[in-house]
Parts: structure tokens; sequence; C-alpha cells
């Protein structure tokens, strides 16, 4: 906000929400603020560079069109925010992929213990086989 305000933005442009906890909830408290503002103009959401595919992928998947801007970050931040970035999208996708793996392995049971064979096989599997 402070940043903004010394670039000339005019403060009644300006919307920062301090409840939430998570990018989701910012979104999601966020959202009615938003839409009114969507009227008027574009909506830019600004954070980290390392967060804001992740933030603006979570806002368009709550029906938020939007733009992101990421600011620079220092460079001792930079290993932390590319892990807690990579941890979080296994986070948001996990539900998906989870769901993903369990409908193949029910419909292709044959495929899942062919694969598991071959790597026994192979040597790569170190474990007794059981069917599936």
């Amino acid at each position: 906000k402070n940043y903004a305000l010394q670039q000339g933005v005019a403060k009644s442009n300006i919307l920062v929400e301090e409840q939430s906890s998570t990018t989701r909830e910012n979104l999601l408290f966020s959202q009615a603020v938003i839409e009114d503002f969507a009227e008027k103009g574009n909506i830019l959401v600004v954070t980290t560079r390392y967060h804001v595919l992740r933030a603006v992928l979570l806002a368009k998947n709550l029906g938020i069109k939007c733009d992101g801007g990421g600011s620079k970050t220092k460079l001792y931040f930079s290993v932390s925010d590319l892990i807690r970035e990579w941890i979080a999208y296994l986070v948001i996708w996990r539900k998906k992929y989870v769901l993903s793996f369990a409908n193949q392995l029910f419909y292709n049971r044959t495929s899942v213990c062919i694969f598991l064979w071959v790597l026994k096989v192979k040597g790569y599997l170190h474990m007794k086989l059981y069917e599936v």
C-alpha cells in the first residue's frame, strides 16, 4: 500500500485485505469488493514474483478476472519462496491428482500390475507384489 501511495496511486484506488491467513482466504474475503471495482477497470493482484502465478490461478478458479504483478524479492528469500510455492502447488492440486491416480488404479488394475511386475523383474522394486 505504501509503495503504491508513493507512486501516486490514489488512496481510494488501493484495497488491502488484512484478515486472511492464506491466499485463497485473501481472495475470498476480497471477492465482493473486487467485483465492485471490476466494473470500473482492471484488477491487479500484486504479490511477490514467486507467488504471483499461484495467486492469479487461484483468483481465476474463483471467477475473479484479474492480472498479476510480481514485486522484486530479496535474493535470500528466493530459495524459501520457491520451496514454499512448490509445496503450495502440490497442496492445491493434490486432490485432482490423487483422484486421477485412484481412478486410473481402479480402472486399469491390469496395467498397474504389469507395471509393478516390470519394475520387479528389472530389479527396481524390492518388495513383495500382491494382486490388486
